[in-house]
Parts: C-alpha cells; sequence; structure tokens
C-alpha cells in the first residue's frame, strides 16, 4: 500500500526535528533497503513545516508523550517519541526509527494512521491524546499557535 492508495492524515512537523531527522536520515541512506526509512523519509516530505514555537500541544513531535490506541486489538498505551538510542520498550519510549515512531510523527488527537508492516499487512493507529510535548512549551498562547485541521 502507497501513500497514494490511501487518504493521508495531515502531518506537522517542527523545523528543528525535521533538520535533526534529516541529518540522521542521511547516516542510514547507505546499503541495502530500509522499509522503515523510506517511510520515514516519505512521512518528513509531505509534513508541513512549523516553527517549534508555533505547534500546538495536541501535536506528536519528537520527544512527545502520547496514549496510543490500536483500533484493531482496542489495547491502549502511553508512549513516547525519542530519538534513536533512548528507546526503552518497558518504558514506553518508541523510536523514530520504527514504522510505529514515523507513523506517529506530526500526528494530531484524534487522528488515525494506517500503514503496512514489513510483511504486508496493514496497520492502524490512533491517537488519543497527546500527553506532553516539550516543543510546545515555548507557545505562550493557544490562539498563537496552528490549529491542526
Amino acid at each position: 500500500m502507497t501513500s497514494n492508495d490511501r487518504e493521508m492524515p495531515k502531518i506537522y512537523v517542527t523545523a528543528d526535528d525535521y533538520e535533526r531527522l534529516s541529518a540522521l536520515m542521511g547516516s542510514r541512506r547507505a546499503g541495502r533497503s530500509d522499509p522503515t526509512r523510506d517511510f520515514l523519509t516519505d512521512e518528513l516530505e509531505r509534513a508541513e513545516l512549523i516553527e517549534a514555537a508555533e505547534i500546538r500541544a495536541k501535536v506528536i513531535t519528537m520527544n512527545s508523550r502520547a496514549r496510543i490506541l490500536d483500533p484493531d486489538t482496542g489495547d491502549e498505551r502511553t508512549i513516547t517519541l525519542v530519538y534513536p538510542g533512548h528507546e526503552d520498550s518497558a518504558a514506553g519510549k518508541v523510536s523514530i526509527f520504527t514504522l510505529l515512531g514515523s507513523a506517529l510523527l506530526g500526528l494530531s488527537e484524534g487522528t488515525r494512521m494506517t500503514w503496512q508492516t514489513r510483511d504486508g499487512r496493514c496497520k492502524s493507529v490512533v491517537v488519543v491524546s497527546v500527553e506532553q510535548s516539550h516543543e510546545a512549551r515555548g507557545v505562550e498562547s493557544e490562539e498563537a499557535a496552528i490549529e491542526p485541521a
């Protein structure tokens, strides 16, 4: 399933996150095919870039904590989206360099995202809430922040 096969939700990425992730992606480009890298590259290419001070707290940025739902199983869990080397499944820390992490970046509360797993199945996640977003801490007024559609 490609992005043309389904409607993709709008995503918002801070300029700082975009720059840092792009630099990290450059170091992963060499070698064999990497579906996770390709998926994250596609997500970054379609993202709307926003300055950190303008992004709302209910958007998942790097180091955000979010409550997510697997609509297939009904399971909910809290995750933190982290950079490589900081992942810890027992603590709910999900690397951006996983399919789940790449799918979550830039999503807003209430948004559903579907992607294709390495074995060809479709997987979905719904963002129930964004409990903490370090990028949004600098936002003084919610009215001045960009409201995701």
